[in-house]
């Protein structure tokens, strides 16, 4: 591991943090399909593909694939202040503690992959 998986997950982290706060400010929801695929093209678009490729993501592969996980992780973490949003509708309140509980899962399963000894050594003592 290197720090081209950690550049790789914070890039995704912040375009997925990006595209749902674009989503979550979309008021004309006639067009759905317009609206995703606006989504998707700013997930893949070419600039971040090149930008990927600048930071070594083509001698890398396998760095690449912790994109995703960013994105992902991303849009978990900027709908986190969907949890204080008061409810009385039960199912509303089970999705959100599994929001919150797959927040801290996912929180976990990053520390654990970023901070294990292999990426420690990397650290400056």
């Amino acid at each position: 591991m290197n720090m081209l998986w950690l550049g790789m997950c914070a890039l995704g982290i912040f375009i997925g943090a990006v595209i749902t706060y674009g989503l979550r400010k979309v008021s004309d929801w006639s067009k759905p399909g317009n609206v995703f695929s606006s989504v998707v093209g700013a997930a893949v678009a070419g600039g971040i593909l090149a930008f990927i490729k600048y930071l070594g993501g083509d001698t890398h592969p396998e760095a690449v694939a912790l994109y995703p996980v960013g994105l992902a992780y991303g849009m978990l973490c900027i709908n986190l202040t969907w949890l204080t949003e008061a409810s009385a509708n039960w199912l509303v309140i089970i999705v959100k503690i599994a929001h919150g509980l797959a927040f801290i899962a996912a929180t976990y399963l990053l520390y654990k992959l970023f901070v294990d000894a292999s990426f420690r050594q990397m650290l400056p003592t």
